[in-house]
């Protein structure tokens, strides 16, 4: 097999979404690989309306989907603005 083919089957059997987070968990976790004291957005996947008020379903750095949360609006326009630019 060519190193071609080789490079493209490895590039396409990877685990996109959860490869960087099983490395940072094999390695002691997000907060002790990251040394982040905080949380950032990594990703906005959705709008909705959540007890009475907008809200963003944000994806965290270092955290797998199942780790999403609803956030205010208020709270990602003042800390994330970029997270929700169009």
């Amino acid at each position: 097999m060519a190193n071609r083919e080789i490079e493209y089957l490895v590039r396409h059997r990877v685990n996109r979404e959860k490869s960087t987070v099983n490395y940072w968990e094999e390695r002691g976790g997000r907060d002790h690989v990251t040394r982040l004291e905080e949380f950032h957005v990594y990703k906005v996947k959705s709008k909705g309306w959540k007890k009475g008020e907008w809200a963003y379903n944000c994806q965290w750095v270092g955290c797998p989907p199942d780790q999403n949360t609803w956030e205010p609006e208020a709270k990602i326009l003042s800390n994330a603005p970029a997270a929700v630019a169009d």
